[in-house]
């Protein structure tokens, strides 16, 4: 706790006071990965692990030492429509990186759980 004084402080005047207040959340535009070992445990017995992942750019809240946001759940989200070894990313990502050494192929759009709208779904190509 002593690493966070403003945390401490913060419970010693709720302490005090009997009012606790709640810190506004800072938020940061950020890349988020989601990685997901396939069939985990039937994996765990063997070397090479067979992975999904998930990438997409947003607004993300910092809080302590973890990460929450809209931005958060859209690259869980993403992750999940990824097929084992695949790496997917959303449109925002793709437009980010237009014009680098990333190629990315359409994998169409579609209904990502609890977001709202049809997103535009990108994978990672190999070269």
């Amino acid at each position: 706790m002593w690493e966070t004084p403003r945390l401490a402080l913060d419970h010693i005047e709720e302490f005090l006071t009997g009012i606790h207040r709640t810190a506004e959340p800072r938020r940061v535009l950020a890349t988020v990965l989601f990685t997901d070992i396939v069939n985990s445990t039937q994996q765990a017995s063997r070397v090479d692990l067979r992975l999904r992942a998930g990438l997409h750019t947003g607004e993300v809240e910092l809080r302590d030492n973890d990460v929450g946001g809209i931005a958060v759940h859209i690259a869980a989200r993403v992750m999940a429509a990824a097929r084992p070894g695949e790496i997917l990313s959303s449109r925002t990502v793709r437009d980010l990186v237009v014009g680098s050494d990333v190629a990315l192929e359409s994998r169409g759009s579609r209904s990502l759980k609890g977001v709202e709208g049809r997103w535009q779904l990108f994978a990672v190509a190999e070269r």
